[in-house]
Parts: structure tokens; sequence; C-alpha cells
């Protein structure tokens, strides 16, 4: 992988319309969160997580996982990305 970033993730996990918990965890991703399609690749790998034999039947315009905020944690380059190396 010529790229891994390291996030700390907070989240809204939602098991059923009007059930809700928040969580928080670090999250590995090979991109910079920076883009709505990031966003969503991130979305889809907790959801995936939470919810290994599939997402909650919820109500349409509902999703399980809602990200609240991300905090970079680390972020380091492969060889076959142009750079300084790793970077904090």
């Amino acid at each position: 992988m010529p790229e891994e970033w390291l996030y700390y993730v907070s989240f809204i996990v939602q098991t059923s319309e009007g059930k809700i918990g928040l969580s928080a965890k670090p999250v590995n991703v090979d991109h910079r969160i920076d883009s709505p399609e990031i966003v969503g690749a991130v979305i889809e790998h907790l959801t995936v997580e939470f919810f290994p034999d599939g997402p909650p039947e919820l109500p349409e315009g509902l999703l399980p996982i809602v990200p609240l905020t991300w905090q970079l944690i680390t972020a380091r380059q492969g060889p076959g990305v142009k750079g300084d190396g790793d970077k904090t």
C-alpha cells in the first residue's frame, strides 16, 4: 500500500429507528479523508465492521453509521509515493 492514513473517528451508530449510540475508534484508510468518496468508504468500512451480518433495516435516508469527526493520528507514504516519508 503506497499510503496509510490512521484517523481517530467518532461516529453515531444506529441499530434501529430512534436507537442510537456513540462510538469512536482508530481507522486505517489508504487515502486522506478529503472527499465524499473517501467518507463513503469509511462509512462502508465501519458498517461492515459493526454489522457483519448486514446493516439494520432503517427508513430511507437514515444510515447505520454517521461519522461526526475524524482526527489524523499518522500518515505514511510508501516507496511508490512521492514525498518526504512519514508525516504526523
